[in-house]
């Protein structure tokens, strides 16, 4: 072995090794440094009940299944404080994993054309008066919530809830 070939052997060997440290250093700095902190203050909040958390074309995807709920709006934000805190803002998205009931389901189905109308005019109280009669013909119970960002919806059956978050036109004023 010539002495050039030598040099080039050891350089790529010192390469592997440095380039294997580096990604190995930086798997450990995201499970230990991120991951595992964010899941630890989600999984402390009670109204959770479960969190996956994936990485998926360079974004977070954090997968939550809640216990029920009093207040969807002040808990979606009080999660996405503890996200923005330890993540990118934007660098994530979270996702409410829903339970499997029909009768929910189709309500939101149903709802959704409605859902989307209001988010897209700002006509919030007519949302309002058009879940609480589909609500009450159901028999399923509702609790709409919304602010400058999104319109938060819970409905209920037994003890069955499904949560949606529906981000707001931005760029609006509401009027």
């Amino acid at each position: 072995m010539k002495k050039s070939d030598f040099r080039t052997a050891i350089s790529l060997l010192v390469f592997a090794c440095t380039l294997g440290i580096l990604l190995g250093g930086y798997q450990l700095y995201t499970k230990y440094g991120m991951v595992n902190p964010v899941e630890k203050q989600l999984k402390a909040r009670p109204t959770i009940a479960g969190v996956e958390m994936s990485k998926k074309d360079g974004q977070y995807q954090i997968t939550l299944q809640l216990h029920e709920v009093e207040n969807l709006q002040s808990e979606y934000l009080a999660i996405q404080e503890i996200l923005d805190k330890n993540l990118k803002p934007g660098g994530y998205e979270l996702i409410i994993r829903d339970p499997d009931n029909y009768a929910l389901q189709e309500a939101y189905l149903y709802l959704q054309p409605a859902i989307y109308e209001a988010a897209a005019t700002n006509r919030y109280v007519w949302l309002d008066e058009t879940v609480s009669r589909y609500a009450l013909d159901a028999g399923i119970n509702y609790r709409l919530y919304v602010d400058d960002r999104y319109i938060y919806l819970q409905l209920a059956e037994g003890g069955n809830s499904l949560y949606r978050v529906i981000q707001v036109k931005s760029g609006q004023n509401i009027t």
